[in-house]
Protein backbone atom coordinates (compact mmCIF):
# COMPACT_ATOMS: atom_id res chain seq x y z
CA UNK A 1 0.00 0.00 0.00
CA UNK A 2 1.34 3.43 -0.94
CA UNK A 3 2.42 5.70 1.92
CA UNK A 4 0.18 8.80 2.18
CA UNK A 5 2.12 12.08 2.01
CA UNK A 6 0.86 15.66 2.32
CA UNK A 7 2.86 18.37 0.55
CA UNK A 8 2.13 21.93 1.67
CA UNK A 9 3.64 24.60 -0.55
CA UNK A 10 2.34 27.91 -1.89
CA UNK A 11 3.79 27.03 -5.31
CA UNK A 12 1.56 24.46 -6.95
CA UNK A 13 4.29 23.82 -9.51
CA UNK A 14 6.89 23.00 -6.87
CA UNK A 15 4.40 20.77 -5.06
CA UNK A 16 3.62 18.99 -8.31
CA UNK A 17 7.34 18.38 -8.85
CA UNK A 18 7.60 16.70 -5.44
CA UNK A 19 4.44 14.68 -6.05
CA UNK A 20 5.58 13.37 -9.42
CA UNK A 21 9.04 12.53 -8.09
CA UNK A 22 7.62 10.55 -5.16
CA UNK A 23 4.70 8.88 -6.92
CA UNK A 24 6.85 7.61 -9.79
CA UNK A 25 8.61 5.32 -7.30
CA UNK A 26 5.31 3.53 -6.60
CA UNK A 27 5.90 3.87 -2.84
CA UNK A 28 3.95 7.04 -2.14
CA UNK A 29 0.54 8.65 -2.69
CA UNK A 30 0.79 12.44 -2.47
CA UNK A 31 -1.85 15.07 -1.73
CA UNK A 32 -1.11 18.76 -2.37
CA UNK A 33 -2.16 21.81 -0.38
CA UNK A 34 -1.23 25.38 -1.31
CA UNK A 35 -2.14 27.02 2.01
CA UNK A 36 -2.00 26.25 5.70
CA UNK A 37 -5.78 26.25 6.03
CA UNK A 38 -6.14 23.72 3.23
CA UNK A 39 -3.47 21.52 4.81
CA UNK A 40 -5.19 21.50 8.20
CA UNK A 41 -8.54 20.71 6.58
CA UNK A 42 -7.05 17.81 4.62
CA UNK A 43 -5.40 16.44 7.75
CA UNK A 44 -8.80 16.11 9.42
CA UNK A 45 -10.21 13.90 6.70
CA UNK A 46 -7.18 12.08 5.30
CA UNK A 47 -4.72 9.53 6.61
CA UNK A 48 -1.25 11.07 6.45
CA UNK A 49 2.08 9.61 7.54
CA UNK A 50 4.38 12.35 6.29
CA UNK A 51 3.93 16.10 5.80
CA UNK A 52 6.36 18.18 3.74
CA UNK A 53 5.72 21.79 4.74
CA UNK A 54 7.14 25.01 3.32
CA UNK A 55 7.63 27.69 5.96
CA UNK A 56 6.65 30.42 3.49
CA UNK A 57 2.89 29.95 3.19
CA UNK A 58 0.42 32.67 2.15
CA UNK A 59 -1.89 32.50 5.15
CA UNK A 60 0.05 31.12 8.12
CA UNK A 61 3.69 30.55 9.07
CA UNK A 62 4.83 27.04 8.23
CA UNK A 63 5.95 26.24 11.80
CA UNK A 64 2.43 27.00 13.09
CA UNK A 65 0.91 24.67 10.50
CA UNK A 66 3.33 21.91 11.49
CA UNK A 67 2.22 22.22 15.10
CA UNK A 68 -1.45 22.07 14.09
CA UNK A 69 -0.87 19.01 11.92
CA UNK A 70 0.95 17.24 14.74
CA UNK A 71 -1.90 18.04 17.09
CA UNK A 72 -4.28 16.31 14.69
CA UNK A 73 -2.17 13.34 13.56
CA UNK A 74 -0.26 11.10 15.97
CA UNK A 75 3.29 10.09 15.02
CA UNK A 76 3.33 12.38 11.99
CA UNK A 77 6.72 12.57 10.28
CA UNK A 78 7.57 16.09 9.12
CA UNK A 79 10.00 17.45 6.56
CA UNK A 80 10.37 21.22 6.63
CA UNK A 81 11.25 23.55 3.77
CA UNK A 82 12.65 26.34 5.95
CA UNK A 83 13.56 29.96 5.31
CA UNK A 84 17.18 28.94 5.86
CA UNK A 85 19.05 25.68 6.46
CA UNK A 86 20.88 26.95 9.54
CA UNK A 87 20.58 24.10 12.08
CA UNK A 88 20.60 26.71 14.87
CA UNK A 89 17.48 28.41 13.46
CA UNK A 90 15.05 28.53 16.44
CA UNK A 91 12.10 27.35 14.36
CA UNK A 92 14.00 24.29 13.14
CA UNK A 93 15.37 23.41 16.59
CA UNK A 94 12.05 23.89 18.40
CA UNK A 95 10.08 21.81 15.92
CA UNK A 96 12.52 18.89 15.90
CA UNK A 97 11.52 17.99 12.35
CA UNK A 98 12.49 14.69 10.75
CA UNK A 99 14.20 16.24 7.73
CA UNK A 100 14.99 19.43 5.85
CA UNK A 101 14.46 20.09 2.15
CA UNK A 102 15.93 23.07 0.31
CA UNK A 103 14.94 24.79 -2.90
CA UNK A 104 16.17 23.70 -5.38
CA UNK A 105 16.80 20.08 -4.48
CA UNK A 106 18.62 17.16 -6.03
CA UNK A 107 16.17 14.48 -7.08
CA UNK A 108 17.96 11.47 -5.55
CA UNK A 109 18.37 13.43 -2.30
CA UNK A 110 14.61 14.00 -2.02
CA UNK A 111 13.94 10.26 -1.89
CA UNK A 112 16.67 9.71 0.69
CA UNK A 113 15.34 12.52 2.89
CA UNK A 114 11.80 11.13 2.70
CA UNK A 115 12.95 7.57 3.42
CA UNK A 116 14.96 8.72 6.43
CA UNK A 117 12.04 10.75 7.80
CA UNK A 118 9.77 7.72 7.58
CA UNK A 119 12.44 5.36 8.93
CA UNK A 120 11.96 3.00 6.02
CA UNK A 121 14.27 -0.04 6.25
CA UNK A 122 14.18 -0.78 2.53
CA UNK A 123 13.48 2.65 1.15
CA UNK A 124 14.00 3.45 -2.52
CA UNK A 125 17.05 5.59 -3.23
CA UNK A 126 16.58 6.15 -6.96
CA UNK A 127 13.68 7.09 -9.18
CA UNK A 128 11.74 4.38 -10.94
CA UNK A 129 11.12 5.11 -14.63
CA UNK A 130 7.52 5.61 -15.66
CA UNK A 131 8.20 3.52 -18.76
CA UNK A 132 10.79 0.89 -19.57
CA UNK A 133 14.13 2.31 -20.59
CA UNK A 134 17.65 3.01 -19.38
CA UNK A 135 16.78 6.02 -17.24
CA UNK A 136 19.03 6.88 -14.33
CA UNK A 137 19.06 9.69 -11.82
CA UNK A 138 22.76 9.50 -11.11
CA UNK A 139 24.97 11.07 -13.75
CA UNK A 140 25.93 9.00 -16.75
CA UNK A 141 29.48 7.82 -16.15
CA UNK A 142 30.86 6.09 -19.26
CA UNK A 143 33.93 3.94 -18.68
CA UNK A 144 35.74 5.44 -21.66
CA UNK A 145 37.30 8.95 -21.63
CA UNK A 146 35.46 12.07 -22.71
CA UNK A 147 34.24 11.69 -26.30
CA UNK A 148 36.54 13.65 -28.66
CA UNK A 149 33.63 15.44 -30.32
CA UNK A 150 32.70 17.03 -26.99
CA UNK A 151 36.01 18.89 -27.06
CA UNK A 152 35.23 20.31 -30.52
CA UNK A 153 32.92 23.30 -29.96
CA UNK A 154 31.60 23.40 -33.53
CA UNK A 155 30.85 19.68 -33.64
CA UNK A 156 29.29 19.76 -30.19
CA UNK A 157 26.99 22.62 -31.25
CA UNK A 158 25.92 20.78 -34.42
CA UNK A 159 25.18 17.57 -32.58
CA UNK A 160 23.37 19.35 -29.75
CA UNK A 161 21.15 21.09 -32.29
CA UNK A 162 20.39 17.79 -34.02
CA UNK A 163 19.38 16.08 -30.79
CA UNK A 164 17.44 19.15 -29.64
CA UNK A 165 14.92 18.56 -32.43
CA UNK A 166 13.89 15.28 -30.75
CA UNK A 167 12.84 16.77 -27.41
CA UNK A 168 10.06 19.10 -26.29
CA UNK A 169 12.42 21.56 -24.57
CA UNK A 170 12.59 25.23 -25.53
CA UNK A 171 16.38 25.29 -25.10
CA UNK A 172 19.37 23.02 -24.55
CA UNK A 173 22.81 23.95 -23.24
CA UNK A 174 26.18 22.30 -22.70
CA UNK A 175 28.35 24.03 -20.11
CA UNK A 176 31.62 23.39 -18.32
CA UNK A 177 32.28 25.53 -15.25
CA UNK A 178 31.42 29.09 -16.36
CA UNK A 179 31.86 28.33 -20.04
CA UNK A 180 29.02 27.81 -22.50
CA UNK A 181 30.15 25.09 -24.93
CA UNK A 182 27.05 24.77 -27.10
CA UNK A 183 23.49 26.06 -27.25
CA UNK A 184 20.30 25.38 -29.19
CA UNK A 185 16.87 26.91 -28.70
CA UNK A 186 14.68 29.96 -28.46
CA UNK A 187 16.31 32.02 -25.69
CA UNK A 188 18.16 35.28 -26.29
CA UNK A 189 21.81 35.92 -25.45
CA UNK A 190 21.18 37.58 -22.08
CA UNK A 191 18.94 34.71 -20.95
CA UNK A 192 21.53 32.14 -21.97
CA UNK A 193 24.30 34.03 -20.16
CA UNK A 194 22.20 34.25 -17.01
CA UNK A 195 21.44 30.54 -17.12
CA UNK A 196 25.12 29.71 -17.64
CA UNK A 197 26.01 31.57 -14.43
CA UNK A 198 23.11 29.97 -12.57
CA UNK A 199 24.05 26.45 -13.65
CA UNK A 200 27.73 26.97 -12.82
CA UNK A 201 26.81 28.25 -9.36
CA UNK A 202 24.75 25.19 -8.48
CA UNK A 203 27.17 22.58 -9.77
CA UNK A 204 30.21 24.29 -8.28
CA UNK A 205 28.54 24.64 -4.90
CA UNK A 206 26.87 21.23 -4.70
CA UNK A 207 29.28 19.06 -6.66
CA UNK A 208 28.53 17.32 -9.94
CA UNK A 209 26.20 14.58 -8.81
CA UNK A 210 22.63 13.54 -9.35
CA UNK A 211 20.31 15.86 -11.23
CA UNK A 212 19.09 19.36 -10.48
CA UNK A 213 15.51 20.50 -11.11
CA UNK A 214 14.44 24.09 -10.57
CA UNK A 215 11.58 26.34 -11.64
CA UNK A 216 12.88 29.54 -13.25
CA UNK A 217 11.46 32.64 -14.87
CA UNK A 218 12.82 35.50 -16.92
CA UNK A 219 12.09 39.16 -16.07
CA UNK A 220 10.68 39.91 -19.52
CA UNK A 221 8.42 36.85 -19.57
CA UNK A 222 5.22 35.99 -17.71
CA UNK A 223 5.85 32.27 -18.21
CA UNK A 224 7.56 29.86 -15.83
CA UNK A 225 10.04 27.24 -16.98
CA UNK A 226 11.64 24.12 -15.57
CA UNK A 227 15.44 23.86 -15.68
CA UNK A 228 16.76 20.30 -15.54
CA UNK A 229 20.54 19.81 -15.37
CA UNK A 230 22.53 16.60 -15.29
CA UNK A 231 26.14 15.61 -15.92
CA UNK A 232 27.26 14.18 -19.24
CA UNK A 233 30.98 13.43 -18.88
CA UNK A 234 34.25 15.10 -18.04
CA UNK A 235 32.61 17.87 -15.99
CA UNK A 236 30.27 18.81 -18.84
CA UNK A 237 26.70 19.66 -17.78
CA UNK A 238 23.64 19.24 -19.97
CA UNK A 239 20.77 21.60 -19.15
CA UNK A 240 17.36 21.53 -20.78
CA UNK A 241 14.71 24.20 -20.29
CA UNK A 242 11.06 23.16 -20.59
CA UNK A 243 7.81 25.05 -20.20
CA UNK A 244 6.38 24.61 -16.71
CA UNK A 245 3.36 22.81 -18.18
CA UNK A 246 5.54 19.91 -19.36
CA UNK A 247 5.05 16.86 -17.13
CA UNK A 248 7.99 16.09 -14.90
CA UNK A 249 8.15 12.48 -16.07
CA UNK A 250 8.65 13.75 -19.63
CA UNK A 251 11.29 16.25 -18.52
CA UNK A 252 13.27 13.65 -16.60
CA UNK A 253 12.98 10.97 -19.26
CA UNK A 254 14.03 13.20 -22.14
CA UNK A 255 16.85 14.85 -20.20
CA UNK A 256 18.45 11.62 -19.01
CA UNK A 257 18.25 10.02 -22.45
CA UNK A 258 19.65 13.18 -24.02
CA UNK A 259 22.61 13.03 -21.61
CA UNK A 260 23.18 9.36 -22.28
CA UNK A 261 23.12 9.88 -26.03
CA UNK A 262 25.58 12.75 -25.78
CA UNK A 263 28.05 10.70 -23.77
CA UNK A 264 27.83 7.37 -25.58
CA UNK A 265 27.04 8.04 -29.23
CA UNK A 266 29.58 9.11 -31.86
CA UNK A 267 27.86 11.86 -33.91
CA UNK A 268 30.06 11.07 -36.89
CA UNK A 269 28.32 7.71 -37.25
CA UNK A 270 24.92 7.78 -39.02
CA UNK A 271 21.99 6.74 -36.84
CA UNK A 272 18.24 6.68 -37.21
CA UNK A 273 17.61 6.55 -33.45
CA UNK A 274 16.08 9.47 -31.63
CA UNK A 275 15.82 10.28 -27.95
CA UNK A 276 12.19 9.23 -27.61
CA UNK A 277 12.45 6.06 -29.70
CA UNK A 278 12.42 3.78 -26.65
CA UNK A 279 9.01 5.15 -25.66
CA UNK A 280 7.30 3.86 -28.78
CA UNK A 281 4.61 1.29 -28.04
Amino acid sequence: MAIPVLVVDASEQFGTLIRQTLEETGYYQVTLATSGAEAVKLSQSSEIRLAIVDFNLPDSPGPDIIRQLRATIDDLAVIAIPYSTDPDDPDIKDLAVDGLLTKPFYLPDLLKIVATALDLPDAPVSLAPSRPGPIRDEPVRPSKPLAPWLTDVDQAAQYLTRLFLDVSAVAAMLTQDLHLLAYAGELDQSQVQGLTRLIAGYWTGKGARGALAKFINFPESDDDFMLYSTTVSGGIILSLIFTAKTSFSTIRRQSERFAKTLSLVDPSEPSTDNIESEDAP
